[in-house]
């Protein structure tokens, strides 16, 4: 019995650790546990990150959309630009055509005017010689009642 309290005696003592040993344990308890909360903490915010980072994915997504459709009102825009760009041109070209034909009409009527003065013109002297002649002839006549022809 001796020997089996002895035996008792030495494992417990072998079980009991020393107070350093205990300090190093408390040691790397502490630091186990600060590794632990560290790592705790460090899960949290990498989850608050990813849900951050979905949610901004998110929006750069409805940002991109956004972006597509501006681009592509942009582009119709442009487009319809160009297409105004092009009528005006246009336009700008009938006003210069309008512009010629404008003048070649005041052109024309000028010398239909002069046309008709010159015609004008001619009527009242064809009108005078019926006229002159109309006295000679009537001259004449009376020459010719007056004469008695031999």
């Amino acid at each position: 019995r001796d020997i089996d309290l002895l035996q008792k005696e030495l494992l417990t003592e072998r079980k009991r650790p020393t107070a350093e040993e205990v300090s190093e344990e408390l040691q790397e308890l502490k630091r186990l546990y600060g590794a632990k909360h560290r790592h705790n903490e460090d899960r949290a915010k990498c989850i608050t990150t990813q849900r951050e980072l979905s949610s901004l994915q998110a929006a750069l997504a409805d940002k991109n959309k956004e972006v597509v459709g501006l681009t592509a009102k942009l582009e119709a825009a442009l487009s319809q630009t160009e297409v105004l760009q092009v009528l005006k041109d246009e336009v700008k070209a009938a006003k210069e055509e309008i512009n010629a034909l404008a003048l070649e009409n005041r052109t024309h009527l000028s010398e239909k005017y002069r046309l008709e003065k010159h015609l004008y013109d001619h009527r009242q002297s064809v009108m005078s010689l019926r006229r002159q002649v109309m006295m000679l002839e009537a001259q004449l006549e009376e020459r010719s009642k007056g004469d008695p022809v031999e």
